[in-house]
């Protein structure tokens, strides 16, 4: 008996299965589009806490710092289209050789200050610290699975390095070059096609934003190292230690960045500046390079941190990298002996200190501390509600709303010289030669005070003289011998701060060659009575 197959009802069986088939397909597509862009709750939160460090920083008032400095440096280059390679705004260091090496970073931070306002400035150095806790706590929490790990790493790293990130300077930049590094260095898969491209990228644009590059070539190469230590550890093979591709992979990619800093203005001179920086001798007056005390509280926040760098060391069920050792030591010692060290070496720390004290309690507990198994919508909801949040309470928005910028009563700390230099501007003239004014004042002043004043130094003590330095912290301390120094560099005009340099003020207030043109609770402005002619060079030594 034979059966026959309608033609028909097979065209519509077919139909009916390739429809279903396209609808499974869509289906999965849809959830595969939803599974990426769900989060773990690990991540709101460390997207939650960088956004309320974001607010935090936005709102700290700008301190009369070095920032004025680089946006005078930033000014000039974009006034003249050209970089410099000599200092160009002090007449007593005309001539000294200077290698700019964060000319990138003025030019952004003038940009910034020109066209959006102080506001602008605010904004992108919370920007910097938010986004460096960012990836501290995601970093934390993919070691880790934890969303205890992503907070501590947050919260230590803001804690204990607050002092840095509330001062507005190119090297926030390098911060935020120095934790894509970390998030490299700490990570567990580091030799993916991607970061061969990203990390060079990123090493030739750190080179023009600050010297703090090599602190990343370190980093990389306690990568390498750390691996050569422990494969002879777990071998006990010179030999075959050496032929480990990883190993390999990480020399040749540290090779490849460094090279890649070379992408600069001044080639090869990065390098000779950055290794010798800190052996410039004007560098001894300066207190931030100086090395850590107890008594102080740099001093104390490190031994804090050294602290928990010990518990978490004491505590830990996982296995500590020699990577980790290495890295945190060196950067730990050079901390101890310059503050300003401090920057490169709490970050790792804070890693290491998330990693395996939320190990120990998770071995404690017998269970893995999430919040959560999987991923979800409501996470990814909750980091972009705490995103939008942060934004909005940003002082910068409501300004790009008004239309209105911030003013220098608004947006400076009491101990920028506000009223001095109003003062200065609404005077019809002034004398000749530059103005000797606290170092820490003198961007500012140069800044905002009348066009073509200059004064003796400013905070780029690399740049200036040792003569000239040393006969400003001599003048600057009122010791003996005042009056020939003043005169020595024709300065006509002093701005002296009460409460730093009060025994020069007595000295000069005592003198017959001297006047007051004001005097306020800061600062007393003097000038000659009978001003001196212009030297066009310093004196000889």
């Amino acid at each position: 008996m034979s059966s026959a197959i309608d033609p028909q009802a097979l065209a519509s069986v077919s139909r009916q299965s390739a429809g279903s088939v396209s609808s499974s397909a869509a289906v999965g597509n849809r959830s595969g589009v939803l599974q990426r862009i769900s989060v773990y709750p690990a991540t709101a939160m460390a997207v939650s806490l960088s956004g309320v460090m974001l607010v935090f920083l936005a709102f700290i008032r700008l301190w009369p710092t070095d920032l004025w400095d680089h946006l005078n440096y930033g000014r000039r280059i974009l006034a003249t289209g050209e970089l410099f390679r000599t200092e160009p705004l002090l007449p007593l260091s005309e001539g000294m050789p200077m290698v700019n090496i964060p000319w990138l970073s003025q030019v952004i931070l003038e940009l910034l200050h020109a066209r959006i306002g102080l506001s602008a400035l605010q904004f992108a150095a919370g920007l910097c610290g938010a986004f460096t806790a960012l990836l501290l706590g995601l970093r934390a929490c993919r070691r880790s699975h934890s969303a205890f790990a992503a907070a501590t790493a947050v919260i230590v790293f803001f804690v204990f390095n607050r002092e840095e990130l509330q001062i507005i300077r190119p090297q926030l930049a390098g911060l935020v070059c120095y934790s894509i590094v970390l998030w490299w260095v700490f990570g567990n898969a580091p030799h993916r096609r991607r970061w061969w491209i990203m990390l060079p990228v990123l090493f030739a644009l750190w080179s023009n934003l600050h010297g703090s590059f090599i602190v990343g070539l370190f980093a990389m190469g306690t990568a390498a190292a750390g691996r050569l230590i422990d494969s002879l550890i777990r071998t006990r093979s010179l030999l075959h230690s050496l032929r480990d591709r990883s190993l390999i992979r990480t020399i040749l990619l540290t090779q490849l960045c460094a090279a890649a800093a070379l992408l600069n203005p001044w080639g090869p001179a990065v390098y000779t500046e950055v290794l010798n920086f800190s052996s410039n001798p004007n560098l001894a007056s300066m207190f931030e390079w100086d090395a850590l005390s107890i008594r102080g509280p740099r001093g104390q926040d490190a031994a804090a941190v050294l602290a928990l760098l010990f518990f978490a060391t004491a505590v830990t069920p996982r296995r500590i990298r020699t990577m980790e050792v290495l890295l945190l030591a060196v950067t730990g010692y050079q901390a101890a002996w310059s503050g300003r060290m401090l920057n490169w070496w709490i970050p790792p720390a804070a890693l290491f200190v998330a990693i395996h004290v939320s190990a120990a309690l998770r071995h404690r507990r017998r269970r893995r501390l999430r919040t959560s198994a999987s991923p979800s919508l409501k996470w990814t909801m909750l980091s972009l509600a705490a995103l939008l949040l942060c934004l909005q309470l940003n002082p910068l928005v409501a300004r790009l709303r008004s239309g209105a910028r911030l003013t220098d009563v608004q947006a400076l700390s009491p101990q920028t010289p506000i009223d001095t230099v109003s003062f200065l501007n609404e005077l019809e003239s002034l004398p000749e030669g530059p103005i000797f004014i606290r170092a820490e004042w003198a961007g500012y002043l140069m800044n905002r005070g009348p066009a073509g004043l200059t004064t003796m130094v400013n905070l780029h003590v690399h740049a200036i003289s040792e003569e000239v330095w040393n006969s400003y912290i001599s003048l600057h301390e009122g010791h003996p011998g005042w009056e020939r120094r003043l005169d020595d560099y024709s300065i006509n005009v002093a701005i002296l701060c009460k409460n730093t340099q009060g025994l020069l003020i007595r000295e000069m207030k005592q003198s017959a060659d001297w006047k007051i043109l004001r005097e306020d609770r800061q600062a007393v402005v003097l000038q000659r009575k009978y001003p001196l002619s212009q030297l066009s060079t310093p004196p000889s030594p």
